[in-house]
């Protein structure tokens, strides 16, 4: 392969070396039940990587979502609600401050949205 067939395939391959040690980035996807957090997930994996209700709950846990190949994990969390969002909301705390004692299984939180 010779001109610029061969320098893009140099260039693929530059682009993937450094991937491979970039590692993982982790986000964490919190809101309330049914708004979509599962589909999200599915839809950034391009496929059934979480299971989704149709606006019922579904994800009793939180739980760290990989796809092979794909240098990103999504933790899905069961919904906010009202009745129990204390509860919640402390275990997402929990496990926010477990996984910030490793730095590089967690990398930012971004934002988050309170229940009105």
């Amino acid at each position: 392969m010779n001109g610029p067939e061969r320098t893009l395939d140099e260039i693929g391959q530059a682009i993937d070396e450094v991937l491979k040690g970039l590692g993982t980035c982790n986000v964490l996807i919190a809101g309330r039940t049914g708004v979509g957090k599962s589909t999200l997930i599915n839809s950034v994996f391009h496929g059934d990587m979480a299971t989704t209700g149709h606006g019922t709950p579904v994800t009793k846990n939180a739980r760290l979502i990989r796809k092979e190949g794909v240098p990103l994990g999504i933790w899905d969390t069961r919904g906010l609600e009202m009745a129990d969002f204390r509860e919640t909301l402390d275990e997402l705390t929990q496990l926010v401050e477990e996984r910030a004692r490793h730095p590089y299984d967690m990398a930012t939180i971004s934002h988050i949205d309170h229940i009105r």
